[in-house]
């Protein structure tokens, strides 16, 4: 998918599926999009994505979040910009944890390639920026899989499952 929203343009690539461009005009609650796929448990998952952020939008913002309907915040990649730094600050949630916005990008309105790993064996999870690994961690919950028939949403945080978007 390419996404580009009023804050950010995210363009993201799914498994073997080819999606066409979305655009988001305005910073909204409700400007999202939506992958229909039925996803099975997963023990281990990663997701790239392209990032070109607006140099003016200094709010926490959703990249994309997976929410099932036991378990509303699953894996989750948020992103900050840090205007005394000039970079953009990267978190990933697991499993309800969130993990410390550590790994960044310069906010210079370029387009930037993040990949989020994580596997189920040892709880290890990976944020890499432009191809190099920029974070890593074992602070998530290493006894369960990330549930299955869950909802992928690009660009905004599910307060609910597949919905109640409030940032």
């Amino acid at each position: 998918i390419n996404v580009r929203l009023d804050f950010i343009a995210v363009s993201l690539f799914f498994a073997d599926q080819v999606l066409r461009t979305l655009s988001f005009s305005l910073e909204s609650t409700e400007g999202h999009a939506r992958l229909g796929t039925r996803f099975p448990p997963l023990q281990a998952v990663s997701v790239c994505v392209r990032i070109q952020w607006d140099l003016r939008y200094n709010q926490v913002s959703t990249i994309f979040s997976y929410t099932a309907s036991v378990f509303i915040n699953e894996f989750q990649l948020r992103g900050r910009a840090d205007g005394a730094d000039g970079q953009v600050l990267l978190a990933l949630i697991v499993h309800g944890h969130h993990c410390p916005y550590k790994a960044s990008f310069p906010n210079d309105g370029e387009w930037h390639q993040v990949c989020v790993s994580w596997r189920n064996s040892d709880a290890l999870w990976v944020i890499y920026v432009d191809g190099e690994m920029r974070d890593t961690g074992t602070e998530t919950d290493p006894t369960r899989e990330i549930h299955g028939e869950g909802i992928f949403i690009v660009g905004q945080d599910q307060d609910s499952f597949g919905g109640d978007f409030t940032e």
